[in-house]
C-alpha cells in the first residue's frame, strides 16, 4: 500500500486491490460539510451530520429541523439513505405532517402506528411511489420533550 501525505492532510486515504481498483475514504470536519466518505467505482456512502444533508427532493422533510445523523448510499441497484432528527413537536403532529405530505405527494401510505390509550406510543409510515421504486419509511418516538425521527428512503434503479 502506498499512500499520499498530501491526501492524509486533506483527510482521504485511497486503497488498490490487486486489481486496481480504488476506494477512496474521505473525513471533513469544516462547519456545514461534517461527514465521512466512502467510494470506489461500484458506489459509495456518506455518513454526516448537521446541514450536510442533502434529501432528494421527493423525500418530505420536517420544517425548522436540523438534522443530527445522516447517510446516504448509491450503488448499481438503487440510491438509499436516511435522516435523524428531533424536535420540540408532539410526535402524533410530526406522524400526521409526513402523512400528509407523503399523500400529497402521490405515495400510497401505510400507518402501521401505536397507540396506547390514545397516546401514541410509536408512529410507523411507509410511503410507496407509484412505480413502486421509491419507499419513504418514517419512525417516529415521543421524547421528553417533543419527538424523535427517523425518515429512511430508497430509490430502486
Amino acid at each position: 500500500i502506498t499512500m499520499n501525505a498530501e491526501d492524509i492532510k486533506k483527510g482521504r486515504l485511497k486503497f488498490r486491490n490487486e486489481k486496481g481498483e480504488d476506494v477512496t475514504f474521505e473525513a471533513k470536519g469544516e462547519k456545514g460539510e461534517e461527514g465521512f466518505k466512502i467510494s470506489s467505482e461500484k458506489g459509495s456512502m456518506t455518513f454526516g451530520a448537521g446541514s450536510a444533508a442533502q434529501l432528494p427532493a421527493w423525500v418530505p422533510s420536517y420544517p425548522g429541523v436540523t438534522p443530527q445523523g445522516t447517510y446516504s448510499s448509491a450503488a448499481e441497484e438503487a440510491v438509499t439513505g436516511g435522516v435523524q432528527f428531533q424536535t420540540r413537536d408532539e410526535a402524533a403532529k410530526v406522524v400526521a405532517t409526513f402523512e400528509s405530505e407523503l399523500k400529497r405527494s402521490g405515495f400510497a401510505v401505510q400507518n402501521n402506528s401505536v397507540t396506547q390509550n390514545g397516546k401514541l406510543m410509536l408512529g410507523n409510515l411507509t410511503g410507496t411511489g407509484g412505480d413502486g421504486k421509491r419507499i419513504v419509511n418514517v419512525t417516529v418516538t415521543p421524547a421528553e420533550h417533543g419527538a424523535s425521527a427517523l425518515v429512511t428512503y430508497e430509490q430502486k434503479k
